[in-house]
């Protein structure tokens, strides 16, 4: 992968050794020494009554009950909260309209930990209403992060989408198992994408949508609870130690591309770690063009690299995302 560029647009990015660590609220040093890394959160009214009446029904029955094992990924809040419109409705209300008293419904979120396995780790966390009917066998409707008690709703499959990580970079993915939207991008089945670093939303069905957020969490652990994972499925590709679980603030996007910080330089290129759309790792070369000759070295070098994309035979494979014309 070439991409000729401007030596002053390709600077490092990476942290230096000794810039300061930011001091964490008390929140967050709980959560993390939780060893939660991410949570999914109900943000839409549909999804929030939802979570209001799994919650109820988990506390209506007994630790053996239906829900047991869907309590473990479950925090719920120890207040109610108002129930509060969705934007869309509250914008719609007419004039003198007499609304009835707040609605109360008990909030909360899923939590991702990795000592909160799935029940086939090798799969992920599935997510939706539950296979109830057709996995009777299956004590737990097949799904780990149950997102209504409501076996009949239709708005969310019973298994709806999972998280999974992609153990060749460890980044975490959320794959389809029905239509679905992902940051307003619509996902069919066995579509695959890496959670970006900031909140990404979550839609199934009939408005019913979720936030997804990182937490901190120390990446040392993270990465070797991932390593545990690798090994106990027998997957034995690892990325290097300097890719970390979670996505970072240093990274960018680069076409399909998520440019993950540069491990290696020299007096004309600048080498990084990359990951695409589905996690799959890749390393990217950038070139440094400091003249009109080395302009021209970099553009043999392009074409040599796409004869050698087109070979078939060619066990190497590369991908040219741009190359940008450079004043000399």
């Amino acid at each position: 992968m070439s991409i000729p560029t401007d030596p002053n647009s390709f600077q490092s990015i990476a942290t230096e050794p000794n810039t300061p660590e930011p001091q964490q609220t008390p929140e967050e040093s709980e959560q993390k020494s939780s060893g939660d890394f991410a949570r999914l959160t109900p943000c839409s009214k549909n999804s929030r009554l939802a979570f209001h009446d799994l919650a109820t029904a988990i506390h209506e029955e007994d630790d053996s009950g239906t829900y047991s094992w869907h309590h473990r990924y479950l925090h719920i809040q120890n207040t109610l909260e108002t129930l509060e419109e969705d934007d869309e409705e509250s914008s719609t209300g007419g004039e003198g309209l007499e609304l009835g008293p707040p609605t109360k419904i008990q909030t909360g979120y899923w939590r991702l930990n990795m000592n909160l396995r799935p029940a086939r780790s090798q799969f992920g966390w599935f997510i939706g209403r539950g296979r109830w009917a057709a996995n009777a066998r299956d004590p737990h409707g097949a799904v780990d992060i149950l997102l209504t008690p409501h076996a009949t709703e239709a708005s969310v499959r019973g298994r709806h989408a999972r998280f999974i990580h992609n153990l060749d970079s460890n980044r975490l993915l959320i794959q389809a198992e029905g239509t679905m939207r992902f940051n307003g991008e619509t996902l069919y089945k066995g579509d695959r994408r890496e959670l970006p670093q900031d909140s990404s939303t979550l839609s199934f069905g009939n408005n019913f949508e979720y936030k997804f957020s990182w937490l901190p969490i120390d990446q040392d652990l993270y990465r070797q609870q991932l390593d545990n994972l690798a090994q106990e499925v027998n997957h034995a590709s690892r990325p290097p130690l300097f890719m970390t679980p979670t996505p970072q603030s240093s990274e960018y996007i680069l076409d399909k591309y998520r440019i993950r910080g540069t491990f290696a330089t020299g007096s004309s290129c600048v080498v990084c770690a990359a990951t695409d759309t589905s996690g799959n790792p890749y390393a990217v070369k950038k070139i440094i063009a400091k003249s009109r000759r080395a302009k021209l070295d970099v553009d043999n070098e392009v074409r040599n690299l796409k004869r050698l994309t087109e070979n078939r035979d060619s066990p190497v494979g590369f991908k040219i995302l741009y190359s940008t014309e450079i004043s000399c």
